[in-house]
């Protein structure tokens, strides 16, 4: 019945062939058949736990069942359970020893769970029983560099250059950049590498990383003015890692605007004094991001006019034109900047993407859908698209698409366990295994997580005020919509309408150059030729029964399109702690987690959660400004509880009084807080924060947020912004007065525009015109 049931999962009949499976194991619970069929089916449905049970369970009735411990094994090593997995290679090297990668298995174990001597003994004792192994065999080349790797990690380097070197001479070895990598790890060859390869450009970079004081502009002007000689468009993205330092910062801009004095024309319409006409454009362009980087916008600006005037064929000028106008927060003026680029080369994808980016940074999002939809399946709505290619850029703000994506990254690597064990491919796949262990710490995801966590916040705080309604307005028919429900699969439908379109495209070409009435009987043959192949792909597709559907469930159809169930249904806080608890070890040193984390546990009353959240964020900063505020906050709270236990009040003032002196009071923490960042507008906005805790009147809110506007106080636009919309939440009647102050002192700026204005400048971005051109770059 087990058997019977899994072959109907496989035809597609999912759920009756589960109920078959669970009716056949109530009739025998001591069978290992059953459990291994039960444990196939938790494996397709991604239950990894309950599918481990089921294994276990079944290797207690039949211990030496191969085919079972090697999928053991394989969802093991998925799990990231290593002791159990070195069991389970262990049991199958036992059974099997004259298999060479039941060896391997056990070495890779033993290295997967840290005990590099022993997987070192394992790869001794097979290299000794290993016999007519035939030269330049890839795989055995493979298992050498992880023999030397494990050596190379116990310290051991002279043995593993000989190992390598004695391998070289039988002629194992066929990856030359391997050897070449190994040999450089076993042995110090920076100077013997500059000899034999002085045009070669990775020795002068380390040079430069290593230089101090003058020996480092010895070394910086040769290497940056060959790079302009050259035309890199990267070099300032390969050096401004050196601006750390800031005597290098100083002396690659002397060393650059030397260089750009020397082979600068006396007069603009005569060619450039160099040889290269060239090297003043890169020199002007390098400059151009060296000023924006240093926060010099409007000098920056300047020296991108003198670029382009010289050479308006250069996207590279309009995307660094439109990254400075982004930064100086102007998102309109940075979008018609990118959109000159893309103009330039309508068919290069990069542009194309950058472009659509624009527009949705600057709230634009059907003109992006129009920009990207240049390079997106044509029967399919841009969006759509964009989601199954997984396109980061387009997703981050559907966060959670971005959590699925980053579940999917390592779904999809279930199959490598084993086949790159099989073919031996040992380093890619313990670098593979580290950067998935890794994936939590990338940016997209954190920031995933960080702003999904935030939005609950919001809706969290605004369920009380009616959110219902507010949905219904928004989507009036959503209901009718989720009711609609497609009689034919979703896949069929695909591949008639790629059979429609292919036919429409192949017969199109033949009546461009007819008559009018020629043409119109021409396109009703098209159009009912297409329908037919329409109608036999669907009908082909109904009746393929036998196909085999596989073990995973299909796909549930998305029927929360927009994320408004997401929002509105559920404990919204218990899902923002999930996924912000899903980044682990990453989170914990990254202070918009731990900020988020505090925000989130402090309303799910969990205090000691909060407590600790706070404390890791002010380990991180203890000066940062929203560490202040939620500082003041958790002592209110915690001064406040009567219902929590002496021992948790005991272990929450502990925590206060780690960041806060007991002894002081919070209007005076508060005071001192200020005296000590009086000329940083990010800590007066904190300080302004924390006094609407504390109940000030809203006028010494608004006296204190208007100091940031004095000359001693370093107010950047992105801070001015955070004080504008926090003095719109508190309804200050002085916003507005605010708001022009700033567009005054920010004149590149349009962020603090009025809103009719900055509709205006949005809708005049990009010429009417420009978006009719579009469709004619192809």
């Amino acid at each position: 019945m087990c058997m019977k049931g899994l072959v109907m999962v496989h035809l597609g009949e999912r759920e009756a062939g589960i109920a078959l499976i669970k009716e056949g194991m109530l009739k025998d619970l001591q069978s290992h058949i059953c459990w291994h069929v039960w444990a196939l089916v938790q494996k397709g449905e991604h239950n990894y736990e309950e599918a481990l049970k089921s294994y276990m369970r079944a290797l207690k009735i039949d211990k030496d069942n191969f085919n079972i411990i090697r999928e053991t094994s394989i969802l093991q090593t998925h799990s990231r359970q290593y002791d159990a997995l070195l069991e389970s290679r262990l049991h199958m090297l036992r059974l099997r020893p004259y298999s060479r990668v039941h060896w391997v298995g056990v070495a890779l174990a033993y290295k997967l769970v840290g005990n590099v001597a022993e997987a070192r003994r394992y790869m001794d004792h097979m290299e000794g029983f290993l016999r007519n192994v035939p030269t330049r065999d890839p795989e055995y080349g493979e298992l050498v560099f992880f023999h030397i790797r494990l050596l190379e990690e116990l310290g051991e380097w002279q043995e593993a250059l000989s190992l390598l070197d004695r391998k070289v001479k039988d002629r194992m070895l066929v990856d030359r950049p391997a050897i070449a990598e190994c040999r450089a790890k076993a042995l110090d060859i920076l100077e013997e590498f500059s000899c034999k390869h002085p045009k070669a450009n990775t020795h002068q970079r380390l040079g430069l990383t290593i230089a101090k004081d003058e020996k480092f502009k010895e070394l910086a002007k040769p290497y940056l003015a060959r790079a302009l000689r050259k035309g890199i468009p990267s070099l300032f993205g390969d050096v401004k890692t050196l601006y750390v330092d800031p005597f290098k910062l100083q002396s690659i801009q002397e060393i650059v605007e030397d260089i750009r004095s020397s082979v600068t024309p006396k007069d603009p319409s005569q060619p450039s004094l160099s040889s290269d006409p060239t090297e003043y454009l890169w020199a002007l362009y390098f400059l151009a991001q060296h000023y924006s980087s240093l926060g010099q916008y409007e000098k920056s600006l300047e020296i991108l006019h003198i670029a382009i005037e010289h050479t308006p064929t250069l996207p590279e000028l309009y995307m660094t034109k439109a990254r400075v106008l982004k930064r100086a927060g102007d998102p309109f003026g940075a979008v018609r900047a990118m959109e000159d680029a893309r103009r330039l080369d309508g068919q290069d994808r990069y542009l194309n993407t950058k472009s659509g980016k624009y527009r949705l940074r600057a709230g634009m999002i059907d003109e992006a859908d129009k920009i990207l939809g240049l390079f997106t399946k044509k029967d399919a709505s841009p969006s759509s698209d964009l989601l199954e290619m997984q396109a980061l850029h387009y997703l981050m703000e559907a966060f959670n698409h971005i959590q699925k994506i980053f579940n999917n990254f390592r779904e999809e690597h279930y199959d490598f366990h084993m086949y790159s064990l099989r073919i031996s491919m040992l380093s890619s796949y313990l670098s593979l295994l580290t950067w998935e262990d890794h994936l939590p710490s990338h940016l997209a995801y954190i920031h995933a997580a960080v702003s999904s966590a935030r939005v609950t916040l919001f809706f969290y705080a605004t369920a009380g005020y009616g959110l219902q309604p507010l949905v219904a307005c928004v989507l009036p028919n959503r209901s009718s919509l989720a009711e609609a429900s497609p009689e034919v699969s979703k896949k069929a439908l695909n591949k008639a309408k790629k059979a429609a379109h292919k036919a429409t495209a192949e017969t199109s070409k033949d009546y461009d150059d007819a008559s009018s009435q020629k043409g119109e009987l021409r396109h009703r043959s098209i159009s009912f030729h297409a329908y037919n192949i329409t109608f036999r792909f669907v009908v082909r597709a109904a009746t393929k029964r036998n196909e085999d559907k596989g073990l995973e469930a299909p796909p549930s159809p998305d029927d929360d399109p927009e994320g408004l169930k997401l929002v509105t249904t559920g404990d919204l806080l218990e899902r923002a702690s999930k996924f912000l608890g899903s980044l682990g070890e990453y989170g914990k040193d990254n202070i918009d987690v731990n900020l988020t984390s505090f925000d989130v546990a402090i309303r799910q009353k969990k205090y000691l959660k909060a407590a600790q959240a706070l404390r890791r964020a002010h380990t991180c900063d203890r000066n940062h400004p929203e560490v202040h505020v939620r500082v003041v906050e958790l002592a209110r709270k915690v001064a406040s509880l009567s219902d929590v236990s002496e021992l948790i009040k005991s272990a929450l003032d502990e925590s206060v009084a780690a960041m806060k002196s007991a002894k002081v009071s919070l209007d005076t923490f508060n005071s001192q807080y200020l005296q000590r960042n009086a000329s940083c507008a990010g800590a007066i906005l904190g300080s302004a924060k924390v006094l609407g805790i504390l109940d000030a009147p809203t006028e010494e809110i608004e006296s204190l947020l208007f100091t940031t506007l004095n000359d001693n106080v370093r107010l950047c636009h992105e801070d001015a912004q955070g004080i504008l919309c926090h003095l719109q939440q508190i309804r200050s009647r002085r916003a507005d007065e605010f708001r022009i102050a700033c567009d005054g002192k920010f004149t590149l700026s349009k962020m603090f525009k009025s809103a009719e204005e900055q509709d205006g400048i949005k809708q005049h971005c990009v010429d009417p015109r420009d978006e009719n051109e579009v469709e004619t770059v192809f």
